[in-house]
């Protein structure tokens, strides 16, 4: 739950010194576990947090030094917003919230993503913390686990269930369509940084040898400029380059198999929404 010294570091960078900090250390170091929490975290919970103005909330939880995670997938939702079954029902003075998430790691902070009861244009967000009693299932999938560089765990993944009340200051209720604008971009943020990630492991992987040298340097800078506009059909070209890179590499690491097929089913998509 605490942030580690590279979350520490890193969290609050801009976008391109933050991908230039990942190329820098996988490229030298040839690992990435390690920086997959702040990954994850900075182009999902503190990127939709910095987006509906609660930057509040990433500078409280960072003071405490704690993770903050975004909580949207659920099992069978298939990427769509209408998919997703958690519910909140609202009331004057509290609401119920009947949640089930399926790829949580534990936090300081959950961002929630829900339905509202009877009103299918809106969703809510939900903000809560270990106070609340949230259930946790542990997945036993390998690739739900991350290590350090000494293979201890440092991030692992939950499903999760809250079924309770909450007070009307533990939410915030935003238009569908606005949402769906703003998560629009979230895959193709984490999809871009894997990029940079591929390319820093293949780097390492051949730092003896000059080949693709200058092609993945001109990759790289690419994927730098990608990052100030990104848009769907970019980075479904810049995946198509990548892939000859992700397949050459030696390791075979579960994580590393599981974005595979990520990277797979998104060159194949013939759109995103």
């Amino acid at each position: 739950m605490n942030l580690t010294s590279i979350e520490k570091e890193w969290l609050l960078l801009d976008e391109i010194s933050f991908h230039k900090n990942i190329w820098e250390y996988v490229s030298q170091k040839g690992y990435w576990q390690d920086i997959f929490p702040a990954f994850v975290q900075y182009n999902t919970s503190y990127y939709l947090l910095k987006k509906i103005n609660k930057n509040n909330l990433i500078n409280d939880y960072y003071q405490k030094n704690q993770r903050i995670t975004l909580c949207v997938s659920e099992d069978h939702w298939k990427g769509k917003v209408e998919n997703i079954q958690s519910k909140i029902q609202i009331n004057q003075k509290e609401c119920f919230c009947n949640i089930q998430k399926s790829y949580v790691f534990k936090a300081g902070l959950y961002v929630i993503v829900s339905q509202v009861y009877e009103n299918s244009e809106q969703l809510a967000i939900l903000f809560l913390d270990h106070k609340n009693d949230i259930e946790y299932i542990p997945r036993e999938e390998e690739f739900t686990k991350f290590y350090d560089q000494k293979h201890h765990l440092l991030l692992e993944h939950y499903k999760i269930s809250f079924n309770g009340k909450i007070s009307n200051n533990d939410f915030m209720i935003i238009p569908k369509e606005k949402y769906k604008k703003l998560f629009y971009l979230i895959p193709l943020r984490e999809i871009t940084t894997f990029c940079i990630v591929i390319l820093g492991m293949y780097s390492f992987e051949n730092s003896h040898s000059t080949k693709n040298l200058n092609e993945i340097e001109t990759l790289k800078n690419q994927l730098l400029d990608l990052r100030k506009t990104i848009n769907y059909k970019d980075t479904k070209e810049m995946v198509k380059k990548i892939i000859p890179y992700l397949n050459q590499l030696q390791r075979q690491e579960p994580q590393l198999q599981s974005i595979k097929k990520i990277f797979y089913t998104y060159k194949n998509k013939e759109s995103y929404l």
